[in-house]
């Protein structure tokens, strides 16, 4: 059996020592462009920050007819660390928290609740800058490191269990509208399915949950 609290554990242990190798690359950005034939393009590594806003639309497919998913958009922030390379690569590593909501009904019995839904996201991306920083691909994997699902029933919350699995794959674009401001779409594949279970025991099953993100980031 999967030791999933292990993996959670490893995964967080890789993006923040990914973060502190930022943090200590930030030197780097005193370094000129002279050891390379001595241009004025700035320095050759160089890191990015920045902080956004986003929504986020999620698509579930289950493995039974006996409940019924609708979900909702979802609204929520993210932090991005970025480590460049030159003109036209990155690697790039984010934190996003989103929260959202499914509406879960039983067909043919008219009870449904709102389950709401809070997300931590670590993303690990590569990403290929081109048209002078204008436009940009991104490629890699998303650990969902927290997936919480919850809802109200006879005045007791109870879990709906997780919406997404750890581990995901993302692809994305982006065009840069200005020096600081960057519009970016993603879509996240999930790489396994997750056991959910709605009002009672025997109502339990699986769902395989894919997402579309939007939104707008402050770079600096």
């Amino acid at each position: 059996m999967i030791d999933r609290q292990n993996i959670v554990k490893r995964c967080f242990k890789c993006v923040v020592a990914l973060v502190a190798f930022l943090v200590l690359a930030q030197p780097l950005k005193a370094q000129d462009h002279d050891h390379i034939g001595g241009g004025n393009d700035g320095p050759r590594v160089r890191t990015e920050w920045g902080i956004g806003v986003g929504a986020s639309y999620t698509m579930l497919e289950t493995n039974t007819a006996f409940v019924d998913l609708k979900p909702r958009f979802g609204l929520g922030g993210q932090l991005h660390m970025g480590l460049l390379f030159g003109n036209n690569f990155a690697l790039e590593a984010e934190i996003h928290y989103s929260s959202g909501s499914v509406i879960a009904s039983l067909p043919g019995v008219d009870l449904s609740r709102k389950i709401k839904t809070a997300t931590v996201d670590f993303p690990v991306m590569l990403s290929l800058r081109m048209l002078d920083n204008i436009i940009q691909v991104d490629a890699g994997v998303l650990f969902a490191v927290m997936s919480r699902a919850e809802y109200t029933y006879n005045s007791e919350v109870m879990f709906f269990g997780p919406m997404y699995p750890t581990f995901n794959l993302t692809f994305g674009a982006g065009v840069r509208l200005s020096r600081h401001f960057v519009l970016e779409a993603h879509y996240i594949y999930p790489l396994g399915e997750t056991t959910n279970q709605f009002i009672a025991k025997e109502n339990t099953f699986t769902s395989r949950a894919s997402r579309i993100t939007a939104g707008l980031t402050l770079t600096f």
